[in-house]
């Protein structure tokens, strides 16, 4: 499969059946993607960021018609799922520390909801203060109370898409902040053509690697 084939232009409706088409074939190779134990962190990494990947692309289709920042935020992520699959397909000992991540991040988001103002007020807040002690437990016990998270521009730089990092997230950062751009321009200036194109395209760009490195997988 060549990647730029899989990129079409054309009217909404055309552009709409290709995103479905990569949708739907992301979903069928990746649940062909079987670990071969729980060792097999890689073949997990490819099969669930490969499903998360078919769900935001759905998502573009859904928001077709919001406001072009629903589209560029997708496209976004797309971007940093690709990175992620490349990035443990090439270094497959730091994939682990990937997938260590559920636990620390479980972990951050319930100390954050326990530090926002009002909320120790407002939640029965000691399951939440249990849970934390359960997840700090079973990290200590892995050796892993503080795994390394993957950072974009260390994936986009290990392989070989440093400058493409450096130009769309400059680009994505005024999409996805409440920037100036968005909140002065009008519809018109920051939805027209060029930029939902743009948009499409990285979308589709991104998708279709991820779909290529499942196809590949599987052979």
């Amino acid at each position: 499969m060549k990647i730029k084939e899989k990129i079409k232009f054309g009217n909404d409706q055309q552009v709409k059946m290709n995103l479905d088409s990569i949708v739907r074939k992301i979903v069928d190779n990746a649940q062909h993607i079987f670990p071969r134990d729980n060792q097999d962190i890689v073949s997990q990494i490819v099969r669930s960021v490969s499903l998360y990947a078919a769900l935001q692309l759905r998502m573009v289709i859904d928001f077709y018609d919001y406001p072009l920042e629903c589209i560029a935020w997708v496209s976004r992520n797309l971007f940093e799922m690709n990175l992620i699959v490349e990035y443990s397909l090439k270094y497959p000992e730091k994939a682990k520390e990937f997938g260590l991540q559920k636990g620390s991040d479980e972990k951050e988001i319930l100390e954050r909801i326990l530090s926002l103002q009002g909320n120790n007020e407002l939640l029965n807040t000691k399951p939440l203060e249990e849970r934390i002690k359960h997840i700090s437990k079973m990290l200590i016990k892995h050796g892993k109370e503080n795994p390394k998270h993957f950072h974009v521009k260390t994936m986009a730089t290990a392989v070989g898409m440093e400058e493409e990092y450096t130009a769309f997230f400059k680009l994505y950062s005024k999409y996805v902040h409440p920037s100036a751009w968005l909140i002065f321009s009008s519809e018109n200036e920051k939805s027209n053509e060029t930029y939902k194109n743009t948009f499409l395209i990285q979308a589709q760009f991104y998708s279709s690697r991820i779909l290529k490195i499942c196809e590949d997988y599987n052979h």
